[in-house]
């Protein structure tokens, strides 16, 4: 089902059920596709043609926000759709997951597909948030697993993917490769083939989060990576950056060794961008691991634990890889003096956040070119339900930060109240801008939950509304 077929039904059921109060439920498929993997099927057990198949992850959400109200009885069934490599005879799957949101609370249902649409069930059995890479067993184990390579593939190498209709199976020739000196991510750059497409597949242009299996001229497995394509002078440069299918392999027997869970990654709250040498810190979280020891914006980083940064990627992988609860040290340098600072790494709140729901915007009246020109849109909106406020919230950008008047310059816009909530009693109405809770400016959705969940006592909350800052005494319950 294409996201433009409903559109009608649902901007005629939300008025109905604005008026009568009656029940209405629409599904939104993401990434679908009319095909699958091939697939042959036996009489007891489950076979595949090659050990790459496509995964769906059913996710059910109760409740769509839509203008200045939140529909309750509204359901949405999302359902994405991902490739996947069976590393055993098990059947265990290795899946690239790109959103960190999604994996923040994987819950709903997994399954693999047939090319007749015939659904196998699948369970999740962990993540390993470093490299974003969920690992399900399926319900019945496949015989057919992948045949691993070892080290990084020869001058000419495979790459497997998923163009969102069928599967692409490219010759690369490698122009060069890189090590990160952090974690285990080899970068590839190469130009494709003048052999070209071995399974009828387009040359277009890949995504550049889409997941790609690297393989050996003998076909075996050597990397799982996400692919981005640059443009060279006279040619089309690719580059990979590819996760070894052993540190894959080890992330696995590291999930199964503990029971599954979480392989956890690092955290320590800064913004970097590239600098002359090492990064450059453009801002630092409030309460973060890297603003309790004194770290500041402006400051640049120039090691991690004695080790150079080289570029932004370094900086990145070592805070990844080295976990929550891990002491760190970084050489920073300010007003041409460095100095070492002992961090200990925190969790990322991306992976703390709580629960989304997903939004409908509508525009409120289909006139002219300018109006027809704006798109209807799903998105998906975070949920503070855990405390019993009763809201839901959008980001802020500067420019809504200006019109709404914010005097931090930052907040929260509330996009819609439940009806008898915390927010409701408190007077809270969509259109209000949080800004603080007791003396701490709210810049994100993960500072409102986290300073809502840390409150024990009752704190002062304010908003702005009308350019006005209104304050309320509250108890997040």
């Amino acid at each position: 089902m294409k996201i433009h077929t409903i559109i009608p039904s649902v901007t005629s059921i939300i008025a109905t059920r604005a008026r009568t109060g009656i029940f209405f439920a629409f599904f939104l498929y993401l990434g679908l596709s009319g095909s699958v993997c091939p697939i042959l099927l036996g009489d007891d057990s489950f076979h595949s043609e090659y050990p790459y198949v496509r995964i769906k992850w059913r996710q059910n959400f109760e409740g769509l926000i839509h203008r200045e109200f939140l529909v309750k009885d509204a359901r949405i069934v999302e359902v994405s759709e991902y490739s996947g490599v069976l590393m055993d005879a098990q059947g265990h799957i290795a899946v690239y997951i790109p959103d960190p949101l999604k994996l923040s609370s994987p819950q709903g249902s997994f399954s693999v597909a047939d090319t007749s649409g015939k659904d196998y069930g699948a369970e999740l059995l962990g993540v390993d948030q470093r490299m974003s890479i969920a690992y399900l067993k399926m319900s019945i184990p496949n015989e057919n697993q992948v045949i691993f390579g070892q080290g990084t593939p020869g001058k000419v190498f495979k790459v497997l993917s998923w163009n969102g209709s069928r599967w692409e199976h490219r010759r690369y020739r490698m122009i060069a490769t890189s090590n990160n000196l952090f974690g285990p991510v080899l970068t590839i750059k190469a130009v494709q083939s003048a052999q070209g497409n071995l399974r009828q597949g387009n040359s277009g242009k890949q995504s550049d989060r889409r997941s790609s299996f690297v393989l050996d001229q003998e076909n075996r497995l050597v990397g799982l990576g996400v692919s981005s394509s640059t443009a060279g002078l006279n040619r089309k440069t690719v580059e990979f950056k590819v996760f070894p299918i052993e540190a894959v392999r080890e992330s696995l027997r590291q999930l199964r060794k503990q029971d599954g869970g979480v392989l956890e990654s690092g955290w320590i709250g800064v913004y970097i961008d590239a600098a002359a040498s090492g990064v450059l810190v453009t801002n630092v979280v409030s309460d973060s691991p890297a603003i309790t020891v004194g770290i500041r914006e402006g400051d640049t980083i120039v090691a991690v634990n004695e080790q150079p940064l080289l570029q932004v990627e370094d900086f990145i992988q070592a805070v990844k890889w080295s976990g929550p609860e891990k002491n760190v040290t970084l050489t920073v340098e300010r007003d041409k003096i460095r100095k070492d600072y002992d961090v200990v790494l925190g969790r990322s709140p991306v992976y703390q956040k709580p629960d989304y729901k997903w939004a409908l915007d509508i525009p409120p009246a289909f006139i002219g070119a300018e109006q027809l020109s704006r798109q209807v849109k799903f998105r998906p909106v975070p949920s503070f339900q855990r405390r019993g406020i009763g809201i839901q919230v959008g980001p802020l950008t500067a420019q809504l930060a200006e019109f709404f008047k914010s005097p931090t310059g930052k907040g929260l816009l509330v996009e819609a109240v439940e009806p008898d909530s915390l927010a409701e009693h408190i007077g809270l109405k969509a259109g209000d801008v949080l800004i603080m809770i007791g003396d701490t400016t709210i810049k994100s959705s993960s500072d409102l939950s986290r300073l809502m969940n840390a409150s024990q006592e009752s704190v002062l909350l304010s908003y702005v509304r009308d350019g006005k800052v209104i304050t309320h005494k509250v108890l997040f319950r």
